[in-house]
């Protein structure tokens, strides 16, 4: 968390590609052209997976031109620690002798994932 990601989408064409570009799975406002995908200061939102899509055109001498794609996907995981945890429900109430179920866990989870361990306060 906090550095510099640089990632290169490799293509091999003939003809050579034309243009690269990268989108981010579930995130349609994300779109970078060139052969690098750079993130700068990345944060646990950055995590996720990332498409490259390359195009090249075929111009035959006596043919139709045409335009060729093709991509591929790369998963970017960023280490970062929980955020603050919680437990939930807020506020429990139980019955002697009836079980209660309670979640712990934080926002963000953290990665990779956190471990948590539950103890009675007296102790």
């Amino acid at each position: 968390q906090g550095g510099n990601t640089r990632i290169e989408c490799q293509a091999t064409a003939n003809p050579e590609p034309v243009s690269y570009e990268w989108t981010k799975s579930g995130d349609a406002t994300f779109k970078t052209s060139g052969k690098f995908l750079k993130l700068k200061k990345v944060s646990h939102t950055d995590s996720g997976e990332y498409i490259c899509t390359v195009n090249n055109v075929l111009n035959p001498t006596l043919g139709v031109k045409s335009e060729r794609r093709g991509n591929s996907s790369v998963k970017i995981s960023v280490r970062h620690k929980p955020g603050v945890g919680f437990i939930e429900p807020r506020e429990p109430e139980s019955v002697e002798g009836k079980s209660i179920t309670l979640i712990c866990g934080a926002s963000p989870s953290g990665y990779p994932d956190p471990e948590f361990k539950w103890w009675k306060s007296d102790r």
